[in-house]
């Protein structure tokens, strides 16, 4: 049987050569197998993000409940999220959107470090 540590060295194997949807598909596979797994599901945002369809990262952020996660590197992901689609938007809406995303960022920060 197939542990989730041997997936997510095969997503990140495909991470370094930018197979980006390869990637996906075996992280997909793998919260089939492990729904509970929380490193899968981030892992399979994340790298859509980084493929560029940060629509789609949006969607499943919220369907694998990485909103609901306790972690930094969960919480973290959902403000460059934000970030991309701050680029991607409207010259004149970039600033404001860029702004929120940073804010939200910073609000995760203080909430997840001691400081």
């Amino acid at each position: 049987m197939i542990e989730p540590d041997q997936l997510l060295r095969r997503i990140r194997a495909r991470e370094k050569v930018g197979e980006f949807f390869l990637a996906y598909d075996i992280a997909q596979r793998g919260i089939e197998l492990f729904p509970r797994n929380r490193e899968l599901r981030y892992r399979a945002v994340l790298v859509l993000a980084r493929a560029g369809a940060t629509e789609l990262a949006v969607r499943k952020y919220l369907e694998l409940t990485l909103d609901r996660a306790r972690d930094i590197d969960s919480r973290s992901l959902y403000p460059r999220l934000m970030k991309d689609r701050a680029l991607a938007a409207p010259i004149d809406r970039r600033p404001q959107e860029l702004a929120a995303a940073a804010k939200k960022k910073k609000k995760i920060y203080r909430e997840t470090t001691d400081s």
